[in-house]
């Protein structure tokens, strides 16, 4: 990172690893830190997110696996991500609709399709909980409708 500070000093470099490394957290090259939460960990996340903002750098939760079980429900851990001082997230992942028909299909289990791939999957309510959580996590305290396709 020293080496991409002196081509751009004024980029902002993620460590880009998985996870918090004590020794990396001393270099003044980084500027953020991740963590990606399979299955999503809610305590795991805070004590990241303590650990680096007591290095004076910003927190990331680079991905999480949004649509499975096991872990920290979803609403429970977008609200402790809101709560604690993770400066952004990405769940993983979205997927477009494809070029002919349906969707570009993914199959690892955590693409995001809209309004769901099949019956029963959930994914609209998760939709809203992640739709409603990135507002809030840009200071907007009220949410715009909810228009439904379809």
């Amino acid at each position: 990172c020293q080496y991409i500070r002196t081509l751009g000093p004024k980029q902002l470099i993620l460590d880009g690893r998985n996870g918090i490394n004590a020794d990396e957290l001393k270099m003044d090259c980084f500027d953020m830190y991740s963590q990606h939460y399979y299955p999503m960990n809610i305590d795991n996340l805070q004590k990241s997110a303590q650990q680096v903002e007591a290095a004076g750098k910003v927190f990331f939760a680079g991905e999480y696996g949004w649509s499975k079980g096991g872990g920290t429900p979803l609403g429970q851990f977008l609200t402790g991500i809101e709560q604690s001082t993770t400066v952004a997230d990405c769940y993983w992942s979205v997927f477009p609709h494809n070029d002919t028909y349906g969707f570009e299909m993914h199959g690892d289990g955590f693409s995001l399709y809209y309004p769901g791939n099949m019956p029963g999957d959930n994914q609209e309510s998760n939709i809203i909980l992640l739709r409603n959580h990135a507002y809030k996590m840009n200071g907007l305290s009220k949410t715009p409708a909810y228009a439904l396709c379809g």
